[in-house]
């Protein structure tokens, strides 16, 4: 695995390498509403437990993304 945003995590299966995402940069480019459709509808490589988001209440959703974007923004 290379290194990606200062990170060389990876993870390696019959389906490729897949690397994370950065959930600071990612959610500080939508907004809370299309945070909770996204979540509702994603679907991704291994080792993602989508299906766990999927099944999320709305109510969680919406305190996962304040949380994250309480931790301020990334500096790239």
């Amino acid at each position: 695995c290379g290194l990606v945003l200062g990170s060389n995590l990876c993870f390696r299966g019959g389906w490729g390498t897949s690397y994370p995402s950065n959930l600071l940069v990612y959610i500080g480019n939508i907004s809370e509403d299309e945070w909770i459709i996204k979540t509702k509808t994603l679907k991704t490589r291994s080792p993602m437990p989508w299906w766990v988001l999927n099944m999320m209440t709305e109510e969680d959703l919406r305190v996962i993304y304040t949380y994250i974007k309480s931790l301020g923004v990334v500096i790239e």
